[in-house]
């Protein structure tokens, strides 16, 4: 603790300071900084002010292993574990091997029940986590402290991780702030060596710290073996000179001693169980290792890379031997242990690894699962095992994110197989690993190019993965020639068959993907993956309630995960906000910003952005709606991203709408469209015809709108969702209305109201429909046809209020005020709980009990207690029977 003032006066403030904040910190430093001297004070100082502390520590020996670091927190918390929310306590026990795994790995899920297990323990007393040698705690264990870190909010929680390197995974040090630690300074070491029991005087003195460059552990190794009258070694770097301090000490123990030590730096949790209790005594008596129940600790990780480096080749071989046949009732341990103690190739010793990875894969730890068929792949006597493996390996890595890991598995594979299937899956990998570097020109040829040779199957998911790639880029020529390849290829009508024609060209194939969805829904209602590539085919086909219906039904088992296919969470969350389900876009938009930006994926988290700004665009928070639209441009390169791009212009002229301000709105909506009124993008596009006929109206410039409304009516003929059918008319109607004085234009209002009206469907789109009632509401009152006027602004403004759309109620309010109606701000009470409150509030309106809802929203029963009880005063209601007087009855 010499020198380290500072720091530790951070941490004590850091674990000291009031409130019910979570906070996260990173402690950065080589090894032998002391990290692990600081995490063990400040864990000893919470828990002498009352804070309950909770410790895990990454091993070398573990870092393979899928949620072997989460084990460690879970496994003596087993009766904290059992009392959450079903769905989450039987996901985190799966995923840590405590029971069957779910047969679909959900990573929202899992760092859900981190989060809540976190909740709850805190909510007894404030709780600490220390998270030790963070390198080496695996990714998947990584990713769910991750997420469960980003969403502490005021939960009394604080997090501290001590790494060697960074970035560390999961985006914990980019999130979050890093305390780096240095070198100590010449006064500071000078102080350190004073304190040990011989400090070394003159030359020596002098030479040491030379050599220790200010490392505290070096400056104690150091004096220790000065003290003994051993030489040193020359100029090393710090590190290195720390690990063969190490091995001195060790060569010096007894041969059972240093075996003992060798197998519990390859393992140190078997090595508790597998080793005679009388081997550890030199060991502990040299102050190397503390032997605890269920693992070996070594005093300082630099031992136990020491311990294994320092053995021959050999020995290492010998001790993973011996640590096998330890762990026959452990598959995952005894597969890799089988795999480290051997040279030659062995198929037996593959398959086991590729059972290993499968496993991996259930549980979501697809880096784990990458890392086993990779060294399955190295262990293959047959060069056909070995291709298929890396196949495999690089469709984990994808799973993961690993789009880089990916292509060099892939890069092998050519040169170990002729078979045209073998190379196709290579091409598809590779265009999939393209697309997710958003190397969008490189995957389209890669992907299209394999398509002629490969079989059905295969060539149906080239396509639907050249057809996501076209979708993003709307070009047109990519888009025309993946629907001439699939033409070509006759693939059987799946689910990838109805994704590449409808991200594609929906309107112009809208009646043969309408006809083949119900088959395709009910063939595939027992695939989640199946149930949302046809949620997603719903939603681009402007089934918007279907579309929601599937994702509903593939979300028990499936969540935000990953980016491979790219963007579903995003268009989860986009179908969400057309239906009018603002609290869900905007949670499906913050979980997919944090898992991309994550995983490294600035379009992903550009189309987050995007979504969660129109969400605050509708809401009335136009300065963070501005900022995120603004910041997802920023990510985007046009020519590539074009479906993003026209999104977020869409949010940002959506924002200028609210505000008033028609000629930024004017702008950002007519840059959707060419010049001469062809759609930007062939799908986003449209979303804006109706905005921009109202921002045309209100800046005089009707002729140009009208132009654009009619060059979509030409294109459209014969082939537009009810949805778009709704735009259309509001569209003309609006631009109609602004002609006041014209007899015909009054007729061609009062027409296109009527049939936007009569449409059918018109109440999937909510916020669509309410603003069409709000334009014929003001329309109405402007020519003195109040009592007509009345009811249609009343209807629009109870689903503004239920939206939260506090822009568009403050409209409505006025209106209803010029007709002579007196309104309620119950509206406005509503509005400003937080997004999660608003849904707790709606779901108890509707008679859920808190239970019920806690299953439904994964919290926890006294979380949802504990938001209606903070959200009653805010309502002016003192009774759970009161919120139905609150809450619109279209939202419940």
């Amino acid at each position: 603790m010499e020198g380290r003032d500072v720091e530790w006066a951070a941490l004590r403030a850091l674990v000291d300071s009031p409130g019910d904040t979570g906070k996260v910190l990173v402690l950065s430093g080589i090894a032998g900084s002391g990290k692990t001297a600081l995490l063990d004070a400040t864990a000893a100082h919470a828990a002498t002010a009352g804070t309950r502390v909770l410790r895990l520590a990454g091993a070398a020996g573990e870092a393979r292993w899928a949620f072997a670091g989460l084990h460690q927190l879970v496994g003596p918390l087993r009766t904290e574990v059992a009392a959450l929310p079903v769905r989450q306590r039987d996901m985190l026990r799966g995923a840590v091997g405590l029971a069957d795994a779910p047969q679909t790995p959900d990573l929202m899920l899992l760092g859900l029940g981190v989060l809540t297990l976190l909740t709850e323990l805190a909510a007894r007393r404030p709780l600490l986590l220390v998270v030790d040698d963070a390198q080496w705690i695996d990714s998947a264990s990584l990713d769910a402290l991750g997420f469960a870190a980003r969403r502490l909010g005021r939960v009394p929680v604080t997090l501290l991780l001590g790494t060697r390197t960074l970035p560390l995974g999961a985006g914990l040090d980019r999130d979050h702030p890093v305390l780096e630690l240095g070198p100590l300074d010449g006064v500071a070491a000078g102080l350190l060596l004073d304190t040990q029991p011989y400090p070394p005087t003159g030359r020596d003195r002098v030479r040491l710290l030379a050599q220790a460059a200010g490392n505290p552990l070096a400056l104690v190794e150091l004096a220790r073996m000065y003290a003994a009258g051993a030489p040193s070694d020359g100029p090393l770097p710090v590190a290195e000179r720390i690990a063969r301090l190490f091995t001195a000490r060790i060569g010096a123990l007894p041969p059972q001693t240093r075996r003992a030590l060798l197998l519990a730096a390859a393992d140190p949790a078997l090595a508790a169980v597998a080793v005679d209790p009388v081997d550890w005594t030199a060991a502990i008596e040299a102050d190397l290792v503390q032997v605890a129940a269920e693992r070996v600790l070594f005093r300082h990780p630099v031992a136990a890379s020491a311990v294994y480096q320092a053995a021959t080749a050999e020995d290492r071989r010998a001790a993973h031997r011996d640590l096998a046949a330890a762990s026959h009732a452990l598959p995952d341990r005894h597969a890799w242990h089988l795999a480290a103690a051997t040279l030659l190739p062995d198929e037996q010793i593959a398959a086991g690894l590729q059972a290993t990875a499968d496993r991996a894969g259930k549980r979501g730890g697809y880096v784990a699962a990458a890392k086993a068929l990779h060294r399955a792949a190295d262990l293959s006597p047959a060069p056909e095992s070995r291709a298929l493996r890396l196949v495999l390996a690089a469709g984990a890595a994808l799973l993961a994110g690993q789009s880089a890991w990916a292509l060099e598995l892939l890069a092998d594979v050519p040169a170990l197989t002729r078979d045209p299937a073998m190379r196709a899956e290579v091409e598809l990998r590779t265009g999939q690993a393209l697309t997710l570097e958003h190397r969008y020109p490189a995957a389209f040829a890669t992907l299209t190019d394999a398509v002629p040779s490969a079989g059905l199957e295969t060539a149906s998911e080239l396509l639907a993965t050249a057809a996501l790639v076209a979708y993003y880029s709307g070009d047109p020529a990519q888009r025309a020639e993946t629907v001439r390849l699939l033409h070509a290829a006759q693939p059987p009508h799946t689910a990838a068959w109805a994704w590449t024609l409808a991200l594609t060209d929906p309107y112009r194939h809208r009646g043969e993907l309408m006809a083949a969805l119900p088959a395709l829904i009910e063939d595939g209602r027992t695939r989640p993956a199946t149930l949302t590539t046809l949620a997603t085919v719903a939603w681009v086909l402007d089934e918007t309630q279907t579309a929601l219906r599937l994702f509903d039904e593939a979300a028990q088992r499936w969540r935000v995960q990953g980016p491979v296919p790219e963007g579903l969470g995003c268009a989860m969350g986009v179908a969400a906000f057309e239906h009018g389900r603002l609290d869900l876009a905007y949670t499906l938009g913050i979980a997919a910003a944090d898992s991309s930006a994550g995983a490294g994926l600035p379009v992903v988290a550009a189309g987050a952005d995007a979504i969660v700004a129109s969400v605050l665009a509708v809401r009335g928070d136009l300065a963070a709606a501005r900022d995120l639209g603004e910041r997802a441009l920023r990510q985007l390169d046009v020519r590539a991203n074009l479906a993003i791009v026209v999104r977020a212009r869409y949010a940002l002229g959506l924002a200028a709408e609210a505000s008033g301000d028609h000629e930024a709105a004017y702008q950002r909506f007519r840059s959707l469209f060419d010049s001469d009124g062809a759609p930007v993008h062939h799908h986003v596009s449209y979303t804006a015809l109706a905005d921009l006929a109202a921002a045309a109206a209100r800046t005089g410039r009707r002729a140009d709108a009208a132009e654009v409304l009619d060059r979509a009516e030409h294109d459209l003929t014969g082939n537009r969702s009810d949805r778009l059918a709704l735009l259309l008319h509001r569209g003309w109607a609006l631009l109609a209305s602004s002609e006041t004085a014209d007899a015909e234009a009054y007729r061609e209002a009062e027409r296109h109201h009527a049939a936007a009206l009569a449409l059918p469907a018109t109440g999937r789109w909510p916020f669509e429909r309410a603003r069409l009632l709000l334009e014929r509401g003001e329309w109405l009152r402007r020519r003195r046809r109040i009592s007509e006027a009345r009811p249609v602004l009343r209807e629009a403004l109870e689903t503004f209020a239920g939206l939260g759309a506090r822009p568009w109620v403050q409209r409505c309010e006025a209106e209803l005020r010029a007709a002579g109606v007196a309104v309620s701000r119950a509206a406005d009470a509503l509005q400003a709980l937080t997004p999660q409150q608003r849904q707790i509030v709606r779901l108890a309106a509707a008679g859920l009990t808190n239970r019920e809802i806690a299953e439904r929203m994964f919290l926890s029963a006294k979380t949802v207690s504990s938001h209606l009880y903070r959200s009653f005063p805010k309502l002016g209601v003192s009774t759970r029977n009161q919120l139905r007087d609150v809450v619109p009855s279209s939202d419940r």
